[in-house]
């Protein structure tokens, strides 16, 4: 119980702390020994959160169960890995994680922040002091009221446990890794609201520019960790379906990509200053309004990962400090930012041709467009419920509908711009600079393509849907689209090659834009050229299926009740080669006490295509509900026609021995048409219950409840034995989608680790921006006329 109130304590400690640190950032100017305390108040404080996030894993891995959060998250007998990670699995667990992730960054970054130190300091200090105030009231440190007995404590024997759908590895390095992205865009928030209130819109960029790319890379990582924990878990067959929590993640994401390729304007021309400072503050903003989405309720009916309704206290200060947030940036723009970045920005050279900066700004304006789209999407159920309809989310297919037509020009960009210079070009020059890559990448794809025909086959008339009607072959629409994401992959190759000889600063990003197109090839290929069948089998019984031929063995030796139980079929190709799936399939009590199966799917990984396959839990009821007879009654319910005559009785009525029937007659429609009545007498014994009784083929009947005064029966037809429902996607090429991940992620590194900032004691001290854009403008320098002298080449 110390531990448990130690971490109250140290929630309190750190509104405490974060309030000094406000305090000393506001009136330092008027106080100056309040200056003194704004850094060591920021330590404490974040010591303070960490301290808090000490005591709740404490109380996980002791076994602590007499507080509800860990009571409902944990269990004796769960893994330690588990255990650790049933702390973030709710949603106090979340925000602490949040507010931890947030400390790291916000100290890591602390020290390099130089003149911006003041409102830096101040920023955050609001933000974790929020958080501090949101977890006073959604505390996990909350004991169960029934454990506290004449002033002692009992602590239950064990818990209910994390969420079955929760315990996969995924749950204990998915969480932290997305949330360490979300606590970097709060570093990148309080830079752009300092450099405004500093009136130095130049600096910053240069000491955050390594901040925004750990946090690129660690949010996109996140979010692609999510994509596969799905894929290998929900039996859907994919790796994104829009949801609206997921969005909530993704919509950061794209604006913080427009963010850093804004700061690359910034670093090579002196312009988009105020671009910038939005681009800086809007993912950061965003997640917040996200964080909002997902604990408010809206989304509870329409989303498989929104989590239950905040406390209201809590729910308001979350409220309070977006709606600051977000009122205060706009304020503090339109007062101060708009005017220093207008004395900022430089002049626009009158350049009639094609240049790299409109290129990045016709990106940056499809980034945001993108961004704007998924965030009203995401929206809908709110936007709904407040309209007082019921809530519902936008269905995958009109996020495709939509999204393609600024997919294409990104792709597009992406592939052609690294051939653009910052001085002007002609269509013509540029065209001569990629035309070759243009080449190559169309070999490449009319290569793939030949492959994937081999491999896939599609019906004849497949055709994927456009707005207005229209409709496009699937094979000529993937192909488009493969091109697409080989161009930017060749074009990436491309330009690594002629600048790895002289500069390595620029790599990075071209590593990052070759894994994203390798990661984007593998989602269309495995989405839009999946086979896909389904079909119901029994036990022992042996179906054909999308060229395989399936027998379903029944279950491994492991108890119905151990996460470890596994579904046993045997898959033989046409060839002969044999498939042993084993999709997961196991029972669990849930918190009401009611018995529930978990099951997941099978994957057999190939270099070239996934075997996905899923298995539902087992069919039982053929009716869903029990239907009530009366004596010559007729019902005719799902196919099966029940004749109800008379009630049988045997034994003496009130005796263990008393046995009660229903003379029946019960017609099953065949598949090829036919009737077939077969007669039936489920019975019901006083000492025993129900006892089924056969009804057909593959059917059995059974009496759940009787009247014996009017003679009246409740009857329930079942299957027996049990129907599962069995489904089998063949995805060709996911194992694009695993390399490009890493690829991306590793081309973030790279560039982070490019664009530090390195200490040489014997460098002249220049200020830290002039000295980041002296060299910025002097590799660009490099590049131009490297590119001129190539250009004069080829022209000879």
């Amino acid at each position: 119980m110390l531990t448990g109130q130690a971490g109250s304590l140290f929630v309190f400690a750190g509104i405490f702390f974060f309030v000094l640190a406000i305090l000393s950032a506001v009136f330092q100017g008027r106080f100056p020994k309040l200056a003194k305390l704004g850094t060591p108040a920021l330590w404490l404080g974040s010591i303070s959160i960490f301290g808090a996030m000490a005591c709740l894993m404490t109380l996980f891995v002791k076994n602590q169960f007499q507080y509800e959060y860990v009571f409902a998250r944990a269990e004796i007998h769960t893994d330690l890995k588990y255990k650790i990670a049933g702390v973030w699995s709710g949603q106090q667990g979340s925000f602490l994680l949040w507010a931890c992730c947030s400390a790291i960054f916000g100290l890591l970054a602390l020290k390099g922040t130089g003149v911006y130190k003041r409102w830096y300091t101040l920023v955050f200090a609001i933000f974790l002091g929020s958080l501090c105030g949101i977890l006073a009231y959604e505390t996990p440190f909350h004991p169960i009221h029934e454990v506290m007995r004449d002033g002692k404590v009992f602590v239950p024997p064990t818990g209910q446990g994390m969420t079955p759908s929760l315990q996969n590895y995924w749950v204990v390095i998915h969480p932290p890794t997305i949330f360490l992205g979300f606590g970097a865009l709060a570093v990148i928030f309080a830079y752009a609201v300092a450099a405004m209130l500093t009136g130095n819109l130049k600096d910053w960029i240069g000491q955050v520019r390594s901040w925004s790319m750990v946090a690129l890379s660690l949010l996109g990582t996140g979010l692609i960790m999510g994509g596969l924990w799905a894929y290998e878990t929900l039996g859907w067959g994919g790796f994104w379906m829009w949801d609206p929590v997921e969005n909530t993640s993704f919509v950061p994401w794209i604006f913080l990509a427009a963010f850093v390729h804004g700061m690359i304007v910034q670093t090579n021309k002196g312009r988009w200053h105020g671009a910038n400072l939005w681009f800086a503050a809007i993912p950061f903003l965003s997640f917040c309004y996200g964080t909002f989405l997902t604990r408010s309720g809206f989304l509870t009916e329409v989303s498989v990962h929104s989590f239950a309704q905040m406390d209201k206290s809590a729910l308001n200060i979350l409220i309070a400090f977006m709606v600051f947030a977000i009122a205060s940036f706009t304020a503090l723009y339109f007062w101060k930012g708009r005017r220093l970045a207008k004395t900022a920005d430089l002049a626009a050279e009158d350049a009639a041709g094609i240049t790299r900066e409109k290129s990045y700004s016709y990106g940056a304006l499809l980034l945001c467009l993108f961004g704007v789209i998924i965030a009203i999407g995401m929206s809908w159920p709110l936007i709904l419920g407040l309209m007082g309809k019921k809530a519902a989310v936008v269905e995958e297919h009109l996020y495709h509908q939509v999204l393609v037509w600024f997919f294409i020009p990104l792709m597009l960009l992406m592939a052609v711009a690294p051939f653009i210079s910052w001085r002007a070009m002609s269509g013509r020059e540029l065209v001569g600079r990629f035309l070759n890559v243009f080449s190559v990448s169309a070999g490449l794809t009319g290569f793939g393509l030949l492959g994937l025909k081999y491999t896939t086959t599609l019906p004849a008339d497949s055709f994927v849907a456009f707005p207005l009607g229209f409709k496009a072959n699937t094979w000529v629409w993937i192909a488009f689209l493969l091109f697409l994401c080989v161009f930017v992959m060749i074009s990436s190759l491309w330009r690594i090659a002629e600048l790895v000889k002289r500069t390595k600063t620029s790599l990075g990003g071209f590593v990052s834009h070759f894994g994203l197109a390798m990661l984007l090839a593998g989602l269309v290929v495995s989405r839009g050229l999946e086979r896909h069948e389904k079909t119901t089998m029994r036990k022992d019984e042996t179906v054909s299926l999308m060229g395989y031929t399936i027998k379903n063995e029944g279950f491994t030796d492991n108890p119905m009740a151990s996460r470890e139980n596994k579904s046993k079929f045997s898959l033989v190709a046409a060839n002969g080669s044999k498939i042993d799936a084993r999709p997961g399939m196991y029972y669990y009590n849930d918190p009401s006490g009611e018995q529930k199966a978990m099951v997941w799917p099978h994957i057999q990984r190939n270099i070239t295509h996934d075997v996905y396959m899923a298995v539902s839990e087992p069919i039982i009821f053929a009716w869903k509900d029990p239907v009530w007879f009366k004596p010559g009654e007729k019902k005719t319910i799902n196919g099966a026609t029940v004749h109800y005559r008379k009630m049988t009785s045997s034994g003496e009525p009130g005796q263990p021995d008393a046995m009660f029937g229903a003379d029946l007659t019960v017609g099953i429609l065949e598949s090829d048409g036919r009737i077939t009545e077969h007669e039936s007498e489920p019975q019901f014994s006083v000492s025993q219950g129900p006892q089924l009784a056969p009804a057909g083929d593959g059917f059995a009947m059974v009496m759940t409840r009787m009247d014996v005064k009017d003679k009246s029966v409740e009857l329930q037809l079942l299957f027996n034995p049990e129907l599962y429902q069995i489904e089998l996607y063949h995805k060709p090429l996911v194992v694009l989608v695993w390399l490009g991940a890493g690829i991306l992620l590793l081309g973030g590194l790279m560039t982070a680790f490019a664009r530090r900032r390195p200490r040489n004691p014997d460098e002249p001290k220049l200020p830290a921006g002039d000295a980041e854009v002296l060299k910025s403008e002097s590799e660009a320098n490099e590049r131009e006329l490297a590119g001129s002298l190539q250009m004069k080449r080829a022209e000879s």
